[in-house]
């Protein structure tokens, strides 16, 4: 072996290497020889091989419509008003960087998938070679780096992460997350080099303008501390501060765009002891799929009440915590690698266990990306200690080997889960038949499909009956979804849009006017009921409503046009060209083609 890992009971401080050392210039010559280059290669080749069916995916309807598809802001803000507050706010965060490398992606490509996700990967091999060098600089160990790197690189519970374009800013955070602690590590071998002190604070606002998670960052400066050195003192607690209080700005930032579109869950509809109960589930469970990634999906619904109460079962995971938190620090008797990977883990992870509601699920995927560096760490830990050993050698090896298989191999059919959104969302509907946004958002890909088949049976006849069995797909989903939930307006427009499309106003515009009763200020809805209404001659109703649609939403360009396009064939052509033209500015290219022919 190369290096020696650390794994003493009791381990001694370790001495602050002098800028520029020859023991420090020894470590990076045996880091960087050929032998070794060729094995970070190789693991990022395999990781490019695992993640590369996501390059032919498409875009999903899960939030890439409005990060990318229909995002007004790649083409209308300039890149100084995405770091203002609140102009900087989109989808519920602050997330400028992230928000940027969108912009310079769209100006360069528009909307061609394959860039997106190319971005995507090309993120992810660098976070991998990252936790690699990361890795090394802790242990001091080829080989651990090695194994904790192949199985970040490879594990499937970042195919969310990587396969999904809405989550660049999960990679972009964790780019700027890792090299800030190896800023960091070496700042903490030789405190007198001031410079990667400032160095590591400036990577850390760029993680935390990517994505606010980037504030448990701060914390996990402690725990590198006391891995390092088995000590905190005063003078470590202090350089802190600057660190602390940029994850506490940044947090009530966030929890401020949280609020700008009610993204924070009420925080009543679970007891404080059941909140406490579903964060050590999805704590517990975090750990079990890092382990075996099963039964993966793109999202976890909270768990339904029982006789008004959250089932007992989930009380238990909080013992299991417990155990886990009491191992951890039983483990400090031998060494401190298996304290520090959970540590990692914990503080990262800390922050989306949902005892502060966020969104509608319990967990995701993709809030284990950094935090499974820690897991990853112990367990490469174990695998280094059978390596020693001559003894366990092969078992070492053949740990890694069918690991690492397992792991790529389910990753490569994950990555084919997110080719679009109909194998998406019917893998959800698989895996649980009691998500409203699974039955929802599939309806609307029926729905979409069965408006194509609409216009194709135009010119062929054959395929009016394909867009009839499939419209009537959809109508089953929104039903499915309204099953669930009778008072979700996007099923009721949904639903409504479908029946229009089957020819049947009437029953259109009865489940739009449900959208619209319950959420008065719904735009989508109010522009589908004005197309409604224009289809069946009741012009002065469209008009209102496509006035209504815009009013709700100044930004939806599809009202602006109808409204124009109504407006025009009205007579009212001042009043058409000035919608006509609003539509164009927001994008719509065939708005601007339309403002050109009609309002010379």
């Amino acid at each position: 072996m190369s290096n020696k890992a650390n794994h003493q009971k009791k381990e001694p401080s370790r001495k602050q290497p002098a800028k520029g050392s020859k023991d420090n210039q020894l470590q990076h010559i045996r880091l960087f020889n050929s032998k070794n280059l060729l094995t970070m290669l190789i693991i990022a080749a395999l990781t490019f091989f695992v993640y590369s069916g996501a390059l032919k995916n498409d875009f999903v309807n899960l939030d890439d419509d409005r990060y990318v598809t229909e995002n007004p802001k790649l083409f209308l803000q300039s890149t100084a008003d995405m770091f203002k507050i609140p102009d900087g706010y989109h989808m519920g965060n602050y997330h400028t960087i992230t928000m940027v490398v969108y912009q310079l992606i769209y100006n360069k490509v528009k909307l061609d998938p394959f860039a997106y996700h190319l971005i995507n990967l090309i993120i992810h091999l660098f976070n991998t070679l990252l936790v690699f060098y990361l890795v090394f600089l802790l242990s001091s160990c080829f080989e651990i780096a090695c194994v904790t790197a192949l199985l970040f690189g490879v594990h499937t519970m970042h195919v969310e992460s990587v396969a999904w374009i809405s989550e660049l800013k999960d990679l972009l955070y964790a780019f700027f997350f890792f090299a800030s602690l190896i800023a960091y590590v070496h700042y903490a071998k030789d405190r007198r080099r001031k410079g990667l002190y400032a160095l590591a604070m400036i990577l850390f606002l760029g993680s935390l303008l990517s994505k606010a998670m980037a504030a448990s960052l701060s914390v996990v400066l402690f725990a590198i501390d006391f891995y390092l050195d088995g000590k905190f003192n005063r003078k470590y607690i202090l350089e802190k501060i600057p660190f602390l209080a940029l994850s506490a700005v940044f947090g009530i930032i966030a929890i401020k765009a949280q609020q700008s579109m009610d993204a924070v869950g009420d925080y009543t509809i679970f007891k404080p002891h059941e909140r406490v109960a579903l964060a050590s589930y999805g704590y517990v469970t975090y750990l079990w799929k890092l382990i075996f990634p099963v039964n993966l999906s793109a999202y976890y619904a909270y768990p339904l009440y029982e006789n008004d109460a959250l089932p007992p079962v989930y009380f238990v995971f909080i013992l299991l915590v417990l155990i886990v938190v009491a191992a951890s620090w039983y483990s400090l008797r031998k060494n401190r690698y298996v304290f520090f990977g959970m540590a990692f883990f914990s503080i990262t992870v800390f922050l989306v266990l949902q005892l502060l509601p966020v969104g509608g699920a319990v967990m995701a995927d993709r809030y284990s990306y950094i935090p499974s560096m820690g897991i990853f760490f112990i367990f490469a830990n174990g695998i280094y200690l059978l390596y020693k050993k001559t003894s366990t050698r092969y078992l070492a090896y053949g740990i890694i080997l069918f690991s690492t298989a397992a792991y790529s191999f389910a990753t490569i059919n994950r990555c084919k889960i997110w080719k679009d959104g109909m194998t998406l969302w019917s893998d959800v509907i698989d895996k649980s038949q009691t998500i409203v946004l699974a039955y929802n958002n599939r309806g609307v890909l029926f729905n979409t499909m069965g408006q194509n088949l609409l216009e194709e049976a135009k010119k062929n006849p054959v395929k009016k009956d394909s867009a009839v069995l499939v419209l009537n797909k959809a109508l089953n989903d929104f039903n499915n979804a309204l099953r669930l939930n009778n008072k979700d307006t996007q099923a009721w427009s949904n639903k409504g849009l479908a029946y229009w499309r089957l020819g049947m106003n009437d029953s259109a515009i009865y489940n739009l006017n449900r959208a619209v009763t319950i959420d008065t200020n719904y735009a989508i809805a109010w522009s589908n009921l004005g197309s409604v209404y224009y289809s069946a001659s009741r012009f002065a109703d469209a008009v209102a409503s496509y006035e209504k649609a815009v009013q709700c939403n100044p930004s939806l360009k599809d009202g602006w046009y109808n409204l124009g396009i109504i407006n025009y064939y009205l007579g009212n052509k001042e009043k058409a060209c000035e919608s006509l033209q609003k539509a164009a500015a927001l994008g719509m290219e065939h708005a601007g083609n339309a403002f050109r022919d009609l309002c010379k």
